[in-house]
């Protein structure tokens, strides 16, 4: 007759279930590692990246504290450049100013009438000219106040004070040079 065998499989499933358990915690510990090993080379290549990052900013202050002493050093030169060309124009001034006082005395003898002549010419640092001296008569000094801004040395005079002694008349005028650096403006 036939037997009946009776085979246990909850061994063999057991086994099967362990093996596959085993694979199993194989497979996670494996992908832990790697999960693991991968957070690592990020961690470090995040790393270096913030120290390349951070040597890139220190690189730059230090090359724009450079372009800032270089910018006072390029102030620094532009005042002196600037310094340079007021001293240059004082300078200038004073040589077309050199022969001025000649000029100036040259032009009055020219243009003093007869019977009049200076006795003093006084000026100031602005240009401002007083100018004293005797004359014949009234006429004459008209005639000198008329002449006098002809030269285009000297404005408009303005008389200041004409007094009669017994041999001649004494007069006073106030009068200012033409600014010819004013005049080249306009």
């Amino acid at each position: 007759m036939i037997k009946i065998v009776q085979l246990n499989l909850l061994d063999y499933r057991a086994e099967v279930q362990k093996e596959k358990l085993k694979r199993f915690q194989i497979l996670m510990g494996t992908a832990a590692a790697i999960g693991v090993g991968l957070a690592v080379v990020a961690w470090m290549g995040l790393g270096s990246m913030v120290s390349d990052q951070q040597e890139r900013n220190t690189l730059l202050k230090s090359e724009i504290s450079k372009l800032d002493n270089e910018i006072k050093e390029v102030k620094l030169l532009k005042d002196k450049h600037k310094n340079f060309l007021e001293r240059k124009q004082k300078i200038e001034e004073l040589q077309n100013k050199r022969y001025e006082a000649a000029k100036l005395i040259d032009d009055l003898n020219v243009l003093i009438p007869d019977g009049v002549y200076l006795t003093s010419i006084e000026g100031d640092v602005k240009n401002n000219y007083k100018l004293s001296g005797k004359a014949v008569s009234d006429s004459k000094v008209a005639l000198f106040m008329k002449n006098l801004p002809s030269t285009g040395v000297f404005e408009i005079p303005q008389l200041t004070s004409i007094n009669k002694q017994p041999d001649a008349q004494e007069f006073v005028l106030n009068a200012n040079l033409i600014d010819h650096a004013a005049v080249k403006e306009e």
